[in-house]
């Protein structure tokens, strides 16, 4: 093989070995740094965006995470049957029920309406406060939003 290389560089002209050794030299001189530095930038770039997408995730925890602190400050009535704990943590939080049905002794199904995911998250900790028990949850996002619906199953806790 490089007995043949070898034998079809020495068939080539002066003028041709000197312009394939310019186009080689262009190649590796130039064109290969151009394109490591565009993978370099592009790299960059996507890094950005995704240290973004990070920061702004940090930041709803943050937030979550503060009002969560706040609303344990204020703790919730324990009174008043099941269902009474699930209404009331529901309109605290601002939550839609589309129904609420019995699922056995002391034991619910809640059909969530489209809701704030956060939402959700804070009415299943509401109702963990009041003494209740988040025994299932099957939560679906909406589309490409924040919106989640579901049904979940709140019994008393033991």
């Amino acid at each position: 093989m490089m007995a043949q290389l070898a034998a079809w560089w020495r068939a080539r002209t002066a003028r041709e070995r000197s312009l394939m050794q310019i186009v080689v030299l262009l190649l590796c001189g130039v064109l290969a740094p151009a394109w490591a530095y565009l993978s370099a930038a592009t790299f960059h770039a996507e890094a950005g965006a995704r240290l973004a997408g990070a920061r702004a995730v940090s930041a709803d925890v943050g937030a979550l995470s503060q009002a969560m602190r706040a609303q344990q400050a204020t703790p919730i009535a324990v009174d008043g049957s099941i269902r009474e704990r699930i209404l009331e943590a529901a309109n605290e939080i601002g939550l839609e029920i589309a129904r609420l049905e019995p699922a056995g002794a002391d034991r619910f199904r809640v059909v969530l309406q489209p809701s704030d995911s956060l939402a959700v998250y804070r009415w299943i900790e509401a109702l963990g406060r009041s003494g209740a028990l988040v025994s299932r949850t099957a939560l679906a996002r909406v589309d490409d939003t924040n919106l989640v619906t579901g049904e979940v199953e709140v019994a008393e806790a033991p």
